[in-house]
């Protein structure tokens, strides 16, 4: 499975349902396309750009273009349906979003190997691109990696403003919020933010204290989530109430 993947540099992402762009999009160079059925897609066009990728993507192998397809995450029922379409001939990887855990690729690659099965592709054919996009997926990516042989490329976002950022309600300095004068760390405070941090990797080791701390303190605690990090803020730290307000 993983033997089967290739260096890749440049990825492009086209929406699913834009035919024309799809077509369009080898011209451009990347070492491979992204088809998305996930936010690009309205989801009145969901049904669309399934029936569009499952028809388009082997006329692109057939052009030695490498195609991922990224479908919609698990928790909103329409994983499955997007595997049944995506999983056809020259299909390189399934990109999945919003991967919490481990669990989530298990059941990910449980069902691309029925559907391998299905259409008579061999099983492992189509290998899995992990997306990290929370704090605690970035934090348990060793375990997501290792959870199957289909795992071959992994992303993080982990970038200033990016989903991580976003869903934890920070801001970094530097950014546009600079400009209006309030990109200094002491002035985020003051004013009120979230919670404020220089970059991503500050509050990145922030997180890992507060996790490693709640396994430490109450190893029946369970999964360390971001939402976990916040009560055990609240619960036990009130020393950081500055940082965590």
């Amino acid at each position: 499975m993983r033997d089967l993947a290739k260096p890749l540099r440049t990825l492009l992402y086209v929406p699913g349902n834009k035919e024309d762009w799809i077509l369009k999009a080898p011209k451009y160079g990347s070492d491979a396309l992204i088809l998305d059925l996930e936010d690009s897609v309205p989801p009145s066009e969901k049904s669309l750009a399934r029936e569009m990728v499952s028809r388009l993507v082997p006329v692109l192998a057939q052009q030695n273009v490498t195609v991922f397809i990224r479908v919609n995450d698990l928790s909103t029922g329409l994983t499955e349906e997007d595997i049944s379409y995506s999983v056809v001939d020259g299909l390189y990887g399934i990109t999945l979003p919003m991967v919490k855990a481990a669990d989530d690729i298990k059941s990910l690659d449980t069902l691309l190997e029925a559907e391998e099965r299905r259409k008579g592709i061999p099983v492992g054919t189509v290998l899995i691109d992990p997306g990290l996009e929370t704090a605690s997926a970035i934090r348990s990516a060793y375990d997501i990696g290792a959870s199957s042989n289909r795992v071959a490329h992994m992303g993080a976002s982990g970038g200033r403003g990016g989903d991580v950022a976003r869903r934890r309600g920070l801001l970094f300095a530097g950014q546009r919020e600079q400009e209006q004068g309030i990109g200094n760390i002491e002035t985020m405070k003051q004013k009120g933010y979230t919670k404020a941090y220089q970059t991503v990797s500050d509050y990145l080791k922030e997180f890992d204290r507060a996790a490693w701390a709640i396994e430490a303190t109450d190893p029946d605690y369970g999964y360390v989530t971001d939402e976990k990090v916040e009560e055990y803020a609240d619960r036990l730290r009130s020393g950081m109430r500055d940082k965590w307000r």
